[in-house]
Formats: structure tokens, C-alpha cells, sequence
């Protein structure tokens, strides 16, 4: 399940980087104050965030928001099937070719 998600992520990552969505939003690590783990909702990502560049829907419910970041880094927000957040992930740019 681990390799899927993260197949998935570094799949979301590629996509995003050809993308040239009107949604792109830099996020910087003030950003990240806000969020809690197992507490902060999707809604409240967009709400302080805004639209993610790439939004991945897993088949067990789960999905990825996906955000740009200073420096050619990329954030990647995974919530539960509730629409929860389960964990932060951040991808360095040469992390994803």
C-alpha cells in the first residue's frame, strides 16, 4: 500500500510539473503552521491554501493534494477517506525527474 502512494505521488509530481493550471499556489513553510495531523479537513487546506495544482483520488478513498513550493519543491497533503489529514510530505526538486 506504502509503494502504491507513493508511485501515485511521484506520478502526481511529473503531471504537475508539465501542468500550467490558472490553480498553482506556492505554498511557503509559514503555510504549514496551520496544520494539524488527524485534525485539519480538506476544506481547511483549501480554505487557507487554496486549490492544489493536482488533486490524485485513490480507488481505497484516500486522495493527495498536491502544491508548489519555494525552490522547486513540491508538498504533497494526504487524507484519509474522511477527508482528514493523515500526513505532509515534501519532495525536493531533484527528488523528481
Amino acid at each position: 500500500m506504502k509503494y502504491k502512494i507513493i508511485v501515485l505521488l511521484v506520478a502526481a509530481l511529473t503531471i504537475a510539473g508539465c501542468s500550467s493550471s490558472k490553480y498553482k499556489h506556492s505554498v511557503k513553510p509559514s503555510d504549514y503552521t496551520f496544520l494539524d495531523i488527524n485534525i485539519t479537513t480538506q476544506e481547511d487546506v483549501r480554505n487557507m491554501m487554496g486549490e492544489p495544482i493536482h488533486i490524485d483520488n485513490n480507488s481505497d478513498g484516500r486522495s493527495v493534494f498536491l502544491y508548489s513550493a519555494p525552490y522547486g519543491r513540491k508538498t504533497a497533503l494526504v487524507f484519509s477517506k474522511e477527508e482528514i489529514l493523515e500526513k505532509i510530505l515534501v519532495f525536493e526538486k531533484d527528488q523528481v525527474q
